[in-house]
């Protein structure tokens, strides 16, 4: 029934319709999780980021989550993305939910008292808010179940209790929200102070009680090895973790403006102008049926109760959410241990979450089987004003608030039909309520209330109007990690929402190139110093790559930031200590030879000794073996680290080995499936549990054990791939790689394209070669632009060969001129500059498209000066607005008659339904653009 209830609450979710809103969900949530599967399915423990933040130890951060059992068994199997990310936002409210009812349940609340409750926790505010959060998201899941395990170690303490508790603490401690751990670690710790006075005469239980506390203790210690083994090591790497001011602390505090959301949930919609603070602290609504049992049950407490100790601590936690309103969040971030370390007290509406619902569950149990007529006559007040508001949210109820609270003009908001209809579905359940009165009615209104509320905000807290296929298929657009960092300038791997829409941070970790981008909470402190006090030498560094040679070595203690001029002393390294030897000017070159996820292996050419530096951050675990020989890393530059060359040619090997990290995870995890099997094996359902652990089990393994790596991989391909191309000789292969090959065949020339909308570099490579050739690739997949480019002017692959990562096609050039369905054509030139920078647009219905099949193509020809930052733009949206819009910038070689060309390619399946595709051409630029041949057309494009 609770399931039932979240599935109907967030049904675009379940169905595809809608992703998860932007935020972190997408530019902490996903990258992060997308990468921990990337490095499993690539056989590389342990988990370092390579490609954010000057690159850092993944598994260090503390909401990584990559201690997390469920993260490693569906980032090594299924692996992460949009879909599984909202699969498992539903699974852990329905988890949560259920964890309420027991919880419930052990206060001695009747079975339906305990799912009422439950409802109520699952369609509040707190949750539809936080959605984007998803580790908070992870803590409302398990912290109910961790305060369950409490209870019942209190109840009767016994080593299955404390390992149920050890169990599901670790899941908590590795995967959840930590704020939300503190925050909730103070009701639970009063709750098992109020159990042991109030057993304080029986010592043999309270000694058993303390016995089998401190063993749960230990385990958890055990089960959540990583992620203690982690706070430990970064402790004097973060700033963090020593604490924030109380002006930090206090950021997006909830606000009394946003008070109206605790039973009108579209409040929460407006935006924070209006709220004075980040919309997702401001969703308070528990709903209307919710308050009216919870102020049953404030009269019905009994004295003594763990309820009624809940909800006295409920009320200075409202005071502390509403943070420098009120001096109480100054007092707890002063007095209690913890309160300093996290930002954002709207977060403590989540312990007045957990004061409440006993509340409503104690009011539903005291009421009887029929409600007093005065009570559903209050009640049905409430439930039309919030479905009327709710149902008017689209206009007047935003007019309105906007009006009376600032008087600013009302932000618009989508799908007034729906929650408009589901208004009136409230109306009618609330109209037969009141013809009989029955307490048994108040789950279905509840429930239809929750929904209500969850709707009337779902396109700003709960939910986007994106299909998690249109996300999926712009991330899977890029090749399988890991891939070679090319030996650009890091201030070119820039995050930022075009290529990867609506990501716009973190976007590195699926597009490659490590950048000094990054947003998240975890920041390795020597570079927070370097950005901030040494600003000279990191315009230095972000233009330069990844690893780079110098001979400007200096000492940091000698040479001030102030004396760095970035541009003649564009190559200055810094040493804590004066350097070892005196290098004289010399040249070189340095290439990637090879790598992974932990390995970049590197080839120098030098005429001089010289100082190697790698811009990632400076952490235990860095080795640089020179030849083959161990060298010592040397700290440079703040933050960063590396050693010095001996001139000549050499062979650098800069690896990050910590063997002992993966050994630790696979013990804790082990370790938590033994306890899981010992719990289960004589539990009332192990015919059924007992099988589910297994399978969770193998999952496990073969995420751990099972895969190769991909440099396996590549090499049984090639060999496979050579054994092909001897029986096909004298045809010219083209190949597309992110290293070098193996061995050269004859008549072979290689290119990279690793982004997946460039298409120029094939045809560049391709526009003098034989009508016949061969084109390959070999780490780098084929992009859904080299397909349609490939698909345009050559006719199907001949024949073919595919393995993970290698592949070949023999192609034979097509005398078709024209797609097959062209939708859009405008041969035209038309010159762009700043007094004219848009193009001609073209705008075709979805639902058109989606009926023809194929793939939408976007190509154009252009000419000019691309430092203006001409761009190619598609959008989806209505009359209402634009639901989605990428931007994707032009670059690329020019053609033998100087004119380059783009393609873009969507799938039509990836669409959102119901809205009209735009697409069109822009320019910022001084110079001017030329831009000719706008083509709109589908191709059914080779997979």
């Amino acid at each position: 029934m609770l399931a039932s209830i979240v599935l109907l609450a967030y049904w675009p979710l379940l169905l595809g319709w809608a992703t998860i809103p932007s935020g972190d969900a997408h530019d902490c949530w996903l990258p992060w999780r997308s990468l921990i599967a990337s490095i499993l399915q690539d056989g590389a423990l342990p988990q370092w980021n390579l490609w954010q933040q000057m690159g850092y130890p993944l598994h260090a951060d503390l909401q990584g989550p990559a201690w997390y059992i469920e993260a490693i068994v569906l980032g090594g199997t299924v692996g992460m993305g949009p879909a599984v990310q909202q699969f498992l936002f539903l699974a852990y409210v329905i988890i949560g939910a259920w964890g309420i009812r027991r919880w419930l349940e052990g206060f001695g609340a009747s079975a339906t008292g305990a799912l009422i409750g439950a409802a109520a926790y699952a369609m509040s505010g707190f949750i539809t808010g936080h959605a984007m959060h998803q580790f908070a998201i992870i803590s409302v899941a398990w912290l109910p179940w961790c305060l369950w395990a409490i209870q019942k170690l209190l109840a009767g303490p016994s080593w299955r209790s404390a390992l149920r508790l050890a169990l599901l603490a670790s899941l908590q401690l590795t995967g959840g929200n930590h704020s939300l751990l503190i925050l909730t670690a103070y009701p639970a710790l009063a709750m098992v102070l109020f159990e042991l006075w109030r057993g304080r005469s029986d010592t043999a239980l309270t000694m058993d009680r303390l016995r089998w506390a401190f063993a749960a203790l230990l385990a958890t210690v055990l089960l959540a090895a990583g992620t203690f083994h982690a706070l430990l090591e970064v402790a004097p790497y973060v700033d963090r973790l020593k604490g924030l001011g109380l002006e930090q602390a206090q950021v997006n505090p909830f606000t009394w403006k946003a008070l109206p959301s605790v039973v009108l949930p579209a409040t929460a919609t407006l935006g924070p102008e209006q709220l004075g603070t980040d919309p997702t602290m401001a969703n308070a609504y528990v709903g209307a049926i919710a308050l009216l049992l919870a102020l049953v049950g404030t009269f019905r407490l009994e004295r003594h109760s763990g309820p009624l100790m809940l909800a006295l601590l409920a009320i200075p936690a409202f005071l502390a959410a509403l943070g420098g309103a009120t001096p109480v969040h100054g007092w707890l971030w002063s007095v209690l241990p913890g309160m300093d370390l996290f930002r954002f007290p709207g977060y403590f509406l989540y312990p007045v979450i957990l004061g409440l619902i006993p509340l409503v569950a104690v009011g539903y149990d005291a009421v009887g089987d029929r409600l007093p007529r005065r009570v559903v006559g209050f009640g049905l007040l409430l439930l039309l004003l919030v479905g009327l508001i709710s149902g008017t949210a689209t206009l007047s109820f935003a007019t309105l608030v906007d009006l009376v609270m600032s008087g600013t003009e009302p932000v618009p908001k989508p799908d007034g039909n729906t929650v408009l209809a589901m208004s009136l579905l409230l109306w009618a359940f609330t109209a037969l309520s009141v013809l009989l009165a029955k307490c048994r009615w108040l789950l279905p209104l509840l429930a239809v209330e929750g929904i209500v509320a969850v709707h009337a905000t779902r396109w700003h807290t709960a939910m986007a109007p994106l299909a998690p296929a249109a996300l999926n298929e712009l991330i899977t657009a890029y090749p399988t990690g890991p891939v070679l960092p090319a030996l650009a300038p890091m201030a070119a791997s820039r995050d930022g929402q075009g290529p990867v829409a609506p990501l716009w941070r973190n976007t590195r970790v699926f597009q490659g190139g490590p950048s000094h981008d990054g947003f998240n909470s975890f920041w390795l402190s020597q570079h927070h110093e370097l950005v901030a006090e040494h600003p000279n030498l990191f315009a230095t560094m972000i233009a330069r790559p990844v690893v780079a040679l110098s001979w400007n070595v200096r000492v940091a203690s000698d040479f001030s930031d102030e004396r760095i001029d970035p541009q003649r002393e564009r190559d200055i390294v810094l040493l804590d200590e004066g350097p070892t030897r005196v290098t004289s000017k010399g040249e070189g070159t340095l290439s990637v030879v090879d790598g992974d996820h932990q390995r970049l292996v590197l080839e120098s050419s030098t005429t001089a000794p010289a100082f190697l530096l790698v811009q990632q951050n400076h952490y235990p675990g860095w080795q640089v073996r020179v030849d083959g020989a161990p060298v010592p890393v040397v700290r440079a530059n703040v933050a960063a680290f590396g050693c010095w060359l001996p001139g000549g040619t050499h062979s650098v090997e800069v690896s990050y080995e910590r063997p002992g990290l993966a050994i630790l995870l696979q013990v804790q995890h082990l370790a938590w499936f033994t306890g899981l099997f010992l719990l289960l094996w004589k539990g009332p359902l192990r015919m059924v549990t007992l099988p589910v652990a297994a399978v969770g089990l193998l999952a496990w393994l073969f995420a751990v054990y099972g895969h190769r790596s991909k440099a396996a991989e590549l090499d049984d391909g090639w060999r496979n791939l050579r054994a092909w191309g001897e029986q096909r000789p004298g045809i010219t292969w083209v190949v597309n790689t992110d290293r070098p090959l193996p061995e050269q065949l004859p008549d072979m020339r290689s290119f990279r394209i690793d982004a997946p909308d460039r298409a120029e570099a094939l045809a560049a490579v391709l526009q003098d070669l034989p009508d016949t050739v061969v084109y390959a690739w070999y780490g780098c997949m084929p992009t859904s632009a080299q397909r349609a480019w490939l698909a345009r002017w050559y006719a199907a692959p001949v024949d073919g060969i595919e393995q993970p990562h290698v592949g070949a096609w023999l192609l034979v050039r097509s005398d078709r001129t024209a797609p097959a369905q062209m939708l859009h054509r405008d041969a035209g030139a038309v010159r762009l500059n700043a007094a004219s920078p848009y193009g001609r647009a073209v705008r075709i219905p979805v639902d058109s498209l989606q009926g023809m099949g194929g793939e939408v193509v976007l190509r154009i020809r252009y000419q000019g000066d691309l430092s203006g930052k001409g761009r190619l733009v598609m959008e989806q949206g209505t009359e209402a607005g634009t639901q989605h819009y990428e931007a994707v910038p032009l670059q690329g070689p020019a053609g033998q008659d100087g004119w380059a060309e783009a393609l873009l390619v969507r799938r039509t399946e990836a669409l959102l339904p119901g809205t009209r595709w735009g697409a069109y051409v822009w320019y910022d630029g001084s110079d001017s653009l030329n831009v000719k041949d706008f083509e709109v057309y589908l191709e059914k494009i080779p997979h």
